[in-house]
């Protein structure tokens, strides 16, 4: 009788082995490091770089220690260079944040402060009694415009005391809705972007308000524009407002930047 053959075991070579368990551990920092993004912001695209790394843990573990003959180098350098991709990207470039859920606005503030887009006239806390939230952020990459806005319809008490305050602090307004629109503003108004930017009527030339306006903006045509502080740079006046809907008890907070 012929002896039987045995199942032969695939055995990695030492190098496999290195950059096997590299990638591995690249994966897993990266699984780490994604998942604290995750818990502590707001930003969607942290949850792929999450779902990635898990994937790549599982995947190159599976073929280490239970399918080592599928071990694929390429698809380990792959893994190695995706993730650390992924990380700095996370780390150095902002990422848009759309949101409809008001127990995330301290996330979504501290991510903002935290990539040096600042505000000076947005709640500190969103008020209880709130409905139809909507915070939106985009970074200005890929060509897009950079902007924060947030809205809601609020109690009409908390509604009176916000607009005690922006009157109080507002350096231009209340404005409608069409005025603040305008490609180009009046002499009025021109004069008064000219002193608090500190430059000549002549140097602003005729210019309108750049401000961000939320996606829901015409659902409220009756909104008057309090604008918060300006600045003039290249041609363009960019505004940090507010937009104040007392018919319908809303108001937005809005960043151009």
């Amino acid at each position: 009788m012929g002896k039987k053959k045995g199942k032969e075991s695939f055995r990695l070579s030492f190098q496999d082995w290195i950059l096997g368990l590299t990638a591995m551990a690249v994966a897993g920092c990266g699984t780490a490091y994604f998942l604290r993004l995750v818990l502590r912001y707001t930003v969607t695209i942290h949850i792929f770089f999450l779902c990635f790394s898990v994937l790549i843990f599982l995947i190159i573990g599976g073929m280490l220690f239970w399918k080592k003959n599928e071990f694929n180098r390429d698809l380990s350098i792959f893994a190695i260079i995706s993730v650390l991709i992924f990380f700095f990207v996370a780390l150095l470039v902002p990422w848009q944040i759309n949101s409809w859920n008001s127990r995330y606005y301290d996330r979504e503030m501290r991510y903002l402060t935290e990539k040096h887009f600042t505000t000076q006239f947005f709640p500190e806390e969103i008020p209880g009694g709130i409905s139809d939230y909507h915070f939106r952020f985009e970074p200005g990459i890929l060509g897009l415009k950079s902007y924060a806005t947030v809205g809601y319809t609020c109690p009409t008490q908390v509604l009176s005391d916000y607009r005690k305050d922006i009157r109080k602090n507002a350096i231009i307004g209340p404005m409608s809705l069409n005025s603040a629109r305008e490609k180009k503003l009046g002499p009025t108004y021109r004069a008064q972007i000219a002193e608090i930017c500190g430059v000549e009527m002549s140097e602003l030339g005729n210019v309108g308000l750049t401000i961000a306006f939320p996606d829901n903006i015409d659902d409220h045509k009756d909104a008057l524009v309090y604008v918060m502080s300006c600045d003039y740079k290249d041609g363009v006046v960019k505004t940090e407002v507010i937009l104040v809907d007392i018919t319908k008890d809303w108001v937005c907070f809005s960043k151009y930047y």
